[in-house]
């Protein structure tokens, strides 16, 4: 788990690196604040469903591929949902955060299969 913990501080530095640096080519300057917020609730979904699913996986491994594929919808509808309030409430920023929101989605979510995918075989 720490090595998943580090892999998930990893590529949140990137992509605050690169969101930096994408701000400062553009004419926008900063990034904007709700990217930060955004970046940061991505990063602890990936972590706490990153969690229950090993859990899952201890428990029930042949429901494994339910649990995971019920994450995902759950983590998915939860982006959704995040990324319409900042399209509500800060629609200038939206365009910028929403960009960033997916790299760092898919991002993470790549991560995490990488981890959770040899537990996986070590099960059967």
């Amino acid at each position: 788990m720490k090595k998943f913990a580090l892999t998930l501080v990893l590529i949140l530095a990137l992509n605050a690196a690169g969101a930096i640096a994408a701000a400062a080519l553009s004419d926008r300057g900063e990034v904007p604040f709700s990217y930060w917020i955004s970046l940061i609730f991505i990063a602890a979904l990936t972590y706490i469903v990153h969690r229950q699913l090993i859990a899952a996986n201890e428990k029930r491994a042949q429901l494994f591929v339910t649990y995971f594929m019920g994450a995902l919808t759950v983590k998915l509808f939860l982006s959704v949902i995040l990324l319409v309030a900042i399209g509500l409430t800060a629609k200038e920023e939206l365009a910028f955060t929403a960009v960033g929101y997916m790299i760092a989605y898919a991002l993470f979510t790549a991560a995490e299969v990488k981890d959770l995918l040899p537990r996986m075989k070590n099960e059967r």
